[in-house]
């Protein structure tokens, strides 16, 4: 299974990616999972690593990349049109990837963040056909 940090653009801004798929050629599944407090920490890379084991392309975007250093991370910090736009360039990100790894994509949270899931009203074209 292999799993690699990549990094896209957001507007001006960096955003890092973790990434882990299954070992194949697929196409596969892919999941957006997405970060809790801590951010993109070890438990959510190993959240990510096990979705990759299971046969799903799976990607969690670091969604604290526009805070600067020594900025104490919260996800009250988090605005919500900026988490959608981060959420929609990952699927972007999956969806031009080659090799082509995508089917459909779904998204995977933690639940008490912000006490909503903004990314649901990201566009349309959030499910890659």
């Amino acid at each position: 299974m292999p799993a690699f940090t990549e990094s896209i653009k957001v507007g001006n801004q960096a955003m890092a990616l973790y990434v882990a798929v299954p070992s194949g050629t697929g196409p596969f599944p892919a999941i957006v999972v997405i970060q809790h407090g801590r951010g993109v920490d070890t438990f959510v890379r190993t959240m990510v690593d096990r979705l990759a084991t299971a046969g799903y392309a799976a990607v969690a975007p670091d969604l604290y990349h526009r805070l600067g250093p020594g900025v104490e991370r919260s996800i009250q910090q988090l605005k919500d049109p900026e988490i959608i736009a981060d959420v929609q360039a990952t699927v972007d990100f999956l969806q031009h990837h080659k090799p082509r790894w995508l089917t459909t994509v779904a998204t995977s949270w933690y639940p008490g963040a912000k006490g909503a899931s903004p990314h649901w009203r990201a566009p349309t074209r959030f499910i890659a056909r």
